[in-house]
């Protein structure tokens, strides 16, 4: 019997993944290459992608190709498919979030979660999200269930704000932002969404092919945020200008 592995912890979250694989949990043939396409962080889908007929055949495959440290992306309220997460030492995305109660099950494992922000409930309450998760990895968008559900495109204006809402989140409490899959094969789609993302305040993106990941190359070019509680300092000259003034005249406060 596979022996449980220790779940993810939180310091996980320093960790970049500017490349994020997904992988539908019910096709065998990907999962069992998924490790080898160079992406910085592979999840296993066993919600949307996996047809309701082949969720025991994906778990199953899941189970044989998942190693600690991957993602598991959930249906919420299924136990089984926590109970898989927390045996494989797996960190959980969890979509579909419609009210904080459906945090219950992950609240209570413990695990490391990377909250999936596509819905209206989970943009307007994304700071009560994260707060109530004790673990979080980062923060994904998911834009086609997003865009679909406020019947907008995904680079219109819309989107756009909500994906600099949730940049902006991670940012607050030092987490990495991930942006959605680019789901054109067209050539430079990919590219034009990865620059996109980065204005957006991303960190990494979600990718289908191996040439999505190649673009993500570029999230590494992208300026570094300051660390959480760290304040900038500006020079003008021998003037010091900006949050750090106080206490370079005057002392710590």
């Amino acid at each position: 019997m596979r022996e449980s592995a220790e779940p993810e912890t939180q310091e996980r979250a320093v960790v970049r993944w500017r490349s994020v694989l997904p992988v539908p949990g019910h096709q065998e043939d990907r999962c069992a290459k998924a490790h080898d396409r160079g992406a910085d962080h592979v999840f296993f889908d066993l919600e949307d992608a996996v047809p309701v007929d082949a969720k025991e055949s994906a778990r199953a495959a899941v189970w044989r190709h998942l190693r600690p440290g991957d993602g598991l992306r959930i249906n919420p309220g299924f136990g089984i498919e926590l109970r898989l997460a927390s045996t494989l030492g797996a960190i959980v995305w969890f979509p579909k979030i419609r009210s904080l109660r459906d945090l219950d099950g992950v609240v209570a494992t413990r695990l490391a979660v990377v909250p999936i922000i596509e819905t209206a409930f989970s943009l307007e309450f994304l700071p009560a999200i994260l707060s109530r998760l004790p673990r979080v990895a980062g923060v994904a968008f998911g834009a086609m269930d997003f865009c679909a559900s406020m019947g907008v495109g995904n680079l219109s204006h819309l989107a756009t704000w909500a994906r600099c809402r949730v940049a902006t989140a991670a940012a607050a409490i030092g987490v990495q932002a991930l942006d959605s899959p680019c789901l054109s094969l067209a050539s430079g789609a990919m590219e034009v969404e990865v620059e996109h993302a980065i204005s957006c305040g991303f960190t990494g993106k979600g990718c289908m092919t191996p040439r999505h990941i190649e673009a993500c190359a570029r999230f590494e070019e992208r300026p570094q945020p300051y660390p959480v509680g760290a304040e900038p300092i500006f020079r003008v000259g021998e003037q010091i200008v900006g949050p750090a003034m106080t206490e370079a005249h005057h002392g710590p406060r």
